[in-house]
C-alpha cells in the first residue's frame, strides 16, 4: 500500500489492537518518516489515562484542531515543489485533524500544555510539538516554531530548578563561561569528566543544545553539549548571580580543599623578613655601642695612669728639696 492516508489509518488501527510502534511503522517503510511523529503521539496518548473532560473542554479542543487543520490547508496551497505532493499532505493533514480531535475529546492536549519533564503527560506535549513541526512547510515558519519550542524548553528547566526537582532535560541556549562557571541562557551547567563535548571546544556566544539532568542544588549536570547551526535562534537568558561559598560544589577540574590565601602568606613572609632585618640591625647597633664603651674605658685607664705617674714625680722632687735644705743647715 503506497497511499499515505491508508497507511496512517492502518497504523492507528494496529495501535488500537495492541501492536507496538516499530512493528506498525515497519509495515510502511516508504512513509515511516512522515508517519512516525503522528503514530508516536498516538501511542503516547493511549498510554495515559485521564479523567473524562467536560463538554466545554471537548468543544474548545475541537475548535482548536479544526483551526489548525485550516491553517495547514492554507499553507499547503501556498507551497510548491515539496518532496511530498500537496494532495497527499492535505489528505494527511485532515487525517491528523481527525486523530487530534479524538485526543482533544479526552482533554489530553489541554492537560499536557503545562506539563514538565517527568510528568505523565509530557510525552503527549512533545508528541504534539513534533506533529506541528512535521506539517510546517515554510522554512521561515518552521524556524519560528523551533525558536518557540526552545523558549518552552528553557522555561521548563527553570521551573524544575526552582522546584528542586530532578529530571532528564534537553534545552538550547547561548553558551557563556565566566571564570570557572558555565551558563547556558542563564542556567548554570556543570561539566563532568564523562560529559560529551565538541571536539573543537566551545566559545562564548555559541548556540548549543544541552542534554542533562536537573538537581535540587540548582544547576544542570550535563551529559552532553552540542553546537547548533549558526542560523539557530535560541533564547539568550540572563546571567545568574553566584555567591561562592566553601560548601559549593566546584566545576570540573576545581579542587574543593580550602587553603589559606596565597597573598597573605607572601605578606607574612615579607613582614618576618623585615622584622629579622631590624633585629640584625639592632644587634649591629649594640655591637657598636659595646665597642664605644670599650674605647672609652681604655681612654680613662690611660688618663689614670698618666695622672698617677705625675703624682709620683712631684713627690720625689719635694723630698729632694727638703734634703738639700737640711744639708745647708748642718753646714
Amino acid at each position: 500500500m503506497t497511499d499515505l492516508f491508508d497507511a496512517l489509518e492502518v497504523c492507528l488501527q494496529d495501535l488500537e489492537s495492541g501492536a507496538d510502534l516499530e512493528t506498525v511503522l515497519a509495515r510502511f517503510p516508504e512513509h515511516a518518516d512522515e508517519l512516525r511523529p503522528i503514530v508516536t503521539a498516538a501511542a503516547q496518548a493511549r498510554s495515559v489515562s485521564v479523567s473524562e473532560p467536560s463538554p466545554e473542554t471537548i468543544r474548545r479542543g475541537r475548535a482548536r484542531v479544526l483551526q489548525h487543520a485550516a491553517e495547514l490547508r492554507e499553507e499547503s496551497v501556498r507551497s510548491r515543489r515539496r518532496s511530498i505532493p500537496i494532495l497527499q499532505r492535505l489528505t494527511l493533514a485532515f487525517s491528523l485533524a481527525a486523530f487530534l480531535l479524538m485526543l482533544s475529546g479526552f482533554g489530553l492536549l489541554n492537560a499536557s500544555a503545562s506539563s514538565l519533564p517527568g510528568d505523565s503527560l509530557y510525552t503527549v506535549k512533545r508528541g504534539w510539538e513534533n506533529v506541528r513541526l512535521t506539517f510546517v512547510l515554510d522554512p521561515s515558519e518552521r524556524s519560528l516554531l523551533e525558536t518557540q519550542f526552545y523558549y518552552e524548553r528553557l522555561s521548563e528547566v527553570t521551573q524544575l530548578l526552582s522546584l528542586g526537582k530532578q529530571s532528564p532535560v534537553e534545552f538550547a541556549g547561548m553558551y557563556i563561561q565566566s571564570g570557572d562557571l558555565i551558563y547556558v541562557s542563564g542556567v548554570q551547567v556543570v561539566v563532568h569528566a564523562d560529559t560529551l563535548l565538541p571536539a573543537n571546544g566551545l566559545e562564548n556566544g555559541m548556540a548549543v543544545l544541552v542534554n542533562g539532568n536537573t538537581n535540587s542544588s540548582g544547576w544542570v549536570d550535563a551529559v552532553s553539549i552540542e553546537i547548533l547551526p549558526q542560523t539557530a535562534v535560541v533564547p539568550e537568558g540572563e546571567a545568574v548571580p553566584v555567591i561562592v561559598t566553601p560548601t559549593q560544589t566546584p566545576q570540573k577540574g576545581i579542587d574543593s580543599v580550602d587553603s589559606p590565601p596565597v597573598g597573605n602568606e607572601n605578606e607574612g613572609t615579607t613582614a618576618n623578613e623585615n622584622q629579622n632585618g631590624n633585629v640584625n640591625s639592632n644587634e649591629n647597633a649594640n655591637g657598636n655601642s659595646n665597642s664605644n664603651t670599650n674605647s672609652n674605658d681604655n681612654d680613662n685607664n690611660d688618663e689614670d695612669n698618666s695622672n698617677a705617674g705625675g703624682s709620683n714625680n712631684n713627690d720625689d722632687g719635694g723630698d729632694d728639696d727638703e734634703d738639700s735644705d737640711d744639708d745647708n743647715d748642718n753646714d
